[in-house]
């Protein structure tokens, strides 16, 4: 069956098909269990649902020619990528939560919209001590990933150049919080695990730089040292500078580790595998190598 490219208008067509479905199910929850549908387990549940859904039919429309998991991003990398993007992880709350105060000078968040996104996290509860953290640490970050560094970064980055498919995935990414406040913080947090995609050619340092991200700020949330409601307290200068210094150093030696694997891809083309480890088991060369850059697949250092 012949493979259909995946455009970026093909991408936003299929982003707000994913956003319709999810918001039917929302509403289809809310009237066969009312109440039950306000909460963030709950809405995250939903999303999660149609967010699987179209991940799904994207890989099979669109990459009919390859598995669904390698479409997906299920590939080897370096080991070193996945400890690098647990600390880049957490550590990118600090330029997350400065771009965010910067962004709410202009346009604060309107208090009834606080005041629901307090009742949203509260876990007061056994029950929702559990959820709450479950949804947005596990279940939240784990489809998110499948469908935007997942099925529209790998069907995107077979047509078109890694800049325009970062761009374009972090944009829906955005987006897809459905928040004005948070768009540009969530755009630069997008943009950096999207380039993690592109840099690995795995989808698994990006799940972990996202749970860990989500999980820090419910952790913080749950030890109640910030607060979604209220004036923020004042955020140290060298906690502010040394947080992005840190990012900036974490990026830099992702990069670094990159380019090793691009040497190790190139040095391929000459014979057997410098390395004694590709992702296929045996050497990539010629069309194979065209192939494995084109879907973002690289070796193993």
């Amino acid at each position: 069956m012949k493979r259909r490219p995946l455009t970026v208008t093909a991408a936003v067509l299929w982003f707000v098909a994913a956003t319709i479905l999810a918001l039917v199910f929302v509403r289809a929850t809310s009237v066969l269990r009312p109440g039950w549908g306000t909460g963030l387990a709950s809405a995250v549940a939903c999303q999660s649902a149609a967010y699987l859904i179209v991940a799904f039919v994207v890989a099979r429309f669109h990459e009919n020619d390859l598995p669904t998991t390698q479409v997906l991003g299920f590939r080897k990398t370096h080991f070193a990528f996945y400890p690098l993007a647990l600390m880049l992880g957490v550590l990118l709350q600090v330029p997350a939560e400065l771009l965010g105060r910067l962004v709410s000078r202009f346009t604060p968040i309107p208090p009834d919209v606080m005041e629901h996104q307090a009742e949203m996290l509260r876990m007061d509860s056994t029950l929702s001590a559990i959820l709450i953290p479950l949804a947005a640490v596990v279940l939240g970050p784990v489809v998110e990933e499948l469908l935007f560094r997942g099925a529209f970064f790998g069907g995107m980055r077979r047509c078109n150049s890694g800049f325009v498919t970062i761009l374009v995935v972090s944009v829906l990414f955005a987006a897809a919080h459905q928040s004005g406040q948070l768009f540009f913080p969530l755009l630069i947090i997008g943009g950096v695990i999207s380039w993690m995609r592109e840099a690995t050619g795995s989808i698994g340092p990006c799940l972990i730089a996202h749970a860990a991200f989500n999980g820090c700020a419910i952790f913080l949330l749950g030890m109640g040292w910030v607060g979604v409601s209220g004036e923020p307290e004042h955020l140290p200068t060298i906690v502010a500078v040394g947080g992005v210094l840190a990012c900036v150093s974490i990026v830099v030696a992702m990069a670094i580790l990159s380019r090793r694997g691009d040497s190790a891809l190139r040095a391929g083309l000459g014979g057997a595998c410098p390395t004694g480890t590709c992702l296929t088991g045996a050497c990539l060369t010629g069309a194979r190598l065209t192939r494995a850059r084109l879907t973002g697949a690289r070796l193993e250092d």
